[in-house]
């Protein structure tokens, strides 16, 4: 029963790192490209999906939207 346990959270955890990995930086290229235009639309909908997603997304995030939090989060 342990090693089932184990081996289960560790295949888990690994694929959700690897996801998150490509997953983070692929889209913080395109929400920065894209917040540039977009601010308020694309950053609302980022920051939404990125608190679901994962945590290395939410530190490009943090910074982002410190300049816009207010706005937004009132808005």
């Amino acid at each position: 029963m342990f090693s089932c346990c184990c081996k289960k959270k560790v295949g888990t955890m690994e694929v959700d790192k690897i996801e998150s990995k490509e997953m983070t930086t692929g889209t913080r290229k395109v929400d920065k490209m894209q917040s540039k235009e977009m601010t308020t639309g694309t950053m609302q909908i980022d920051t939404m999906k990125t608190k679901e997603n994962t945590t290395g997304t939410l530190k490009v995030d943090k910074m982002e939207i410190r300049e816009l939090k207010i706005g937004k989060m009132i808005t």
